[in-house]
C-alpha cells in the first residue's frame, strides 16, 4: 500500500485561525454525537447539561465558521479544554 504523506509548510499561505477552524470541527462534531447519544440513557439532572453542553458546542461549531468570530471562538474553546471536565460548559 501507498502511504500518504503530508507536507507542512511554513511558506503557507493559508490563516491560522481557519486551519485551526478545520482541526476544531471534526473534535466538536465528535463531541456533540457523544453528548447526543448520551441523553436517551442520562438522569434528568444530565440531560439538561447534556443539552447546554450541546448548545454551547453547536454555537462554538457556527462560530468558527464565521470568519468575524473565528478568532474568538477558538480562544473561548482553548480556555474550555484547560477547564477540568466537570468545569466545563
Amino acid at each position: 500500500r501507498r502511504q500518504r504523506q503530508m507536507c507542512i509548510s511554513d511558506r503557507s499561505q493559508a490563516d491560522p485561525s481557519d486551519v485551526a477552524a478545520l482541526l476544531w470541527r471534526p473534535y466538536l462534531e465528535r463531541l456533540m454525537a457523544e453528548a447526543k447519544a448520551s441523553l436517551a440513557n442520562a438522569e434528568p439532572d444530565r440531560q439538561v447539561e447534556l443539552v447546554q453542553e450541546h448548545t454551547w458546542l453547536r454555537l462554538r461549531w457556527e462560530e468558527i465558521g464565521e470568519s468575524s468570530r473565528q478568532a474568538g471562538a477558538i480562544a473561548e474553546l482553548l480556555a474550555w479544554m484547560g477547564e477540568p471536565p466537570k468545569d466545563r460548559q
